[in-house]
Parts: structure tokens; sequence; C-alpha cells
């Protein structure tokens, strides 16, 4: 028997997502929160492609009508698979919730390590609980 699981991931025509430079992976294993972090320029396009896994978004945009709202979602690559678009000044992050999962990020920019901001996962200022902790 064998067995495949296939997954259409990005259609040019469906997404506001027309600059791609660069396609990144990563393995995260279950329990594992990898929380906040932010860019000023980079849009990024995320999803998972195995595992449960809970993202948050948090907008740190001043001028945005969300600015300071939290969304986050329980997507389970099996069942409910989703891709989020992230525009510059949105904090991001994910816990795996069962895995290991596999995390696909499609950005607009090359990865430069300046427009990055890294922002603790347990930053008092968002206040947000990714769950049990097994933190990285």
């Amino acid at each position: 028997m064998s067995v495949e699981i296939f997954a259409e991931v990005l259609r040019s025509n469906e997404l506001d997502f027309k600059d791609f430079a660069q396609l990144s992976s990563s393995l995260v294993y279950e329990g594992i929160v990898k929380a906040w972090h932010l860019h000023n320029i980079q849009t990024e396009m995320m999803t998972n492609l195995s595992g449960v896994v809970k993202f948050a978004f948090y907008d740190s945009r001043k001028n945005s009508p969300s600015h300071g709202l939290i969304l986050d979602f329980l997507v389970d690559a099996s069942v409910n698979p989703l891709a989020f678009v992230v525009p510059p000044g949105v904090a991001h992050g994910y816990r795996i919730v069962r895995g290991p999962a596999v995390l696909c990020y499609l950005t607009d920019r090359i990865y430069d390590p300046n427009d990055q901001l890294k922002i603790a996962y347990d930053d008092k200022s968002i206040g947000y609980h990714w769950g049990p902790p097994k933190i990285q």
C-alpha cells in the first residue's frame, strides 16, 4: 500500500503576494514555541505542511486599524490547511501542538537579519499565552 498526501500551497493568482525571493522550510518538534518576530520591510507567506500548529499574529503597526489586536489560528495541515500572508510590522509566531511539523515560508526579499526584530514569546506588552511550556 502506498499513501500520498498532496497539498496545493499557493497559486500566483490567489494571493496578493507578488514578489518571490526565497523559499525556506523548517522541521519543528511538538511543544516548541517560536515567537515573536517581525520584519520592517519583508512580507512573508507561511503555512504548515504537516502537524498541528497554533499560529498567532500581533499587529504592532501604529497607523493600522487593527493596531494592538491579536489573531490566532489552530491549523491541522491534514484537515484545514491555511496559508498566511504577514505584512511588515505584524509580529508573528507559532507553537507546535502536534508534531513534528514542517513549516514553509515564502518571502519577497532575501533574508536580512537587520530587517528582523525578535520579541520574547512572553512579552508583557503583547500578553499572549502560547500554552504548555517547552520554549525554544
